[in-house]
């Protein structure tokens, strides 16, 4: 136990800890190797069968499914949130490029063209993605990744080049 005093007073001389948390982790050590319990109780018969199975733990509580958000199903994480946040400006760039080529007079034309080509480039890109996503976990990175490259360029094209 004097490898853990010596790592106690080693972070108290770093400044981890402060002086009371040091004192109350050394109380703590020597209440828990004050030595081995006197009182063992009586010595289990020696048997040459198998030794029973340990009981199951009991079961952990979950979390409580009766909000009105359970019917949707579980909440959603923080990659997948970067990553619609990413899908949604990808979009909002594409739809704004499609807005600046039909020019002026908003030829329905190339709007129509502009939101077929969305279509069928994200319905390809979901196969395809849902093909991956099945055999890399990577993905789910590269999506995270995608999502704050996609919102930090916004906020530069935005505020950081108009305002500085």
């Amino acid at each position: 136990m004097d490898a853990v005093r010596t790592r106690i007073d080693e972070w108290e001389r770093s400044g981890l800890i402060d002086g009371p948390t040091a004192g109350r982790l050394r109380d703590s050590v020597a209440t828990s190797t004050e030595g081995p319990a006197t009182d063992v109780g009586p010595a289990a018969p020696a048997s040459p069968g198998p030794a029973p199975a340990p009981e199951p733990a009991p079961p952990r509580p979950g979390p409580s499914s009766t909000s009105i958000s359970a019917v949707f199903g579980p909440g959603v994480t923080i990659g997948e949130m970067f990553s619609y946040l990413g899908v949604g400006f990808i979009v909002g760039a594409w739809s704004a490029f499609v807005i600046r080529v039909a020019g002026e007079r908003a030829d329905v034309t190339v709007l129509g063209g502009g939101a077929l080509v969305t279509a069928i480039g994200l319905i390809v890109l979901g196969i395809v993605l849902d093909g991956a996503l099945r055999t890399s976990p990577l993905f789910l990175f590269a999506g995270l990744v995608v999502g704050i490259l996609a919102s930090v360029w916004v906020v530069y094209e935005r505020y950081v080049k108009r305002y500085w």
